[in-house]
Formats: structure tokens, sequence, C-alpha cells
């Protein structure tokens, strides 16, 4: 698979996280393999654990990510579209 197809399927890993985008430049396609252990992705924990636990796992893949294929994995800021609700009504009125 391509790095940009890599990092598609890793973000099926952490629904909700901040997307993984691939900014590499390196086109081709590439058989990779990280091995880590899914327990921690499935891990059950308190819903107050939860999101640490989500946190803890991608932690993780990122480690094995730089570690066993070499690939720099880093927080950006980016400029996004982003849609801000600043009042609901509970009941319609007419336009």
């Amino acid at each position: 698979m391509t790095l940009t197809q890599f990092a598609a399927e890793l973000n099926g890993f952490f629904p909700g996280s901040p997307p993984i985008t691939d900014a590499t430049g390196i086109s081709g396609r590439f058989d990779m393999t990280i091995n880590f252990s899914q327990s921690v992705l499935v891990q059950p924990a308190p819903n107050r654990l939860r999101p640490a636990c989500r946190a803890h796992g991608r932690d993780l893949v990122v480690r094995r990510i730089e570690g066993q294929l070499g690939l720099k994995v880093e927080k950006r800021k980016v400029m996004a579209p982003v849609l801000i609700v600043d009042q609901i009504n509970d009941t319609p009125t007419e336009n």
C-alpha cells in the first residue's frame, strides 16, 4: 500500500482522534508490518478511563511506527473548516 493509504488505515483504529495524514512525499507502494498487541486497543475499561486507554493505545502504535518503520509521526496545527452552532431553539420559529 502507499503511505497515504497506510495513514488512512491507521485512522480507522482511533475514531475521534486527530486524523493521521501522509506528509512524507514518498511515492510508491510498500509491504509494511507493525508488531504490537491489540489488547491495548480493545481493552475494556470503565467509561471514565476509556479516553486514557485509547490515547495510550494510539501512543503505542505511534512508537511502533517510528521504531519499526522509521517513519516520524508528529502533531501539526493546520487550517480546517469549522461549523459553530451558538444557539439552538427548542421550538421551531418561522423564518
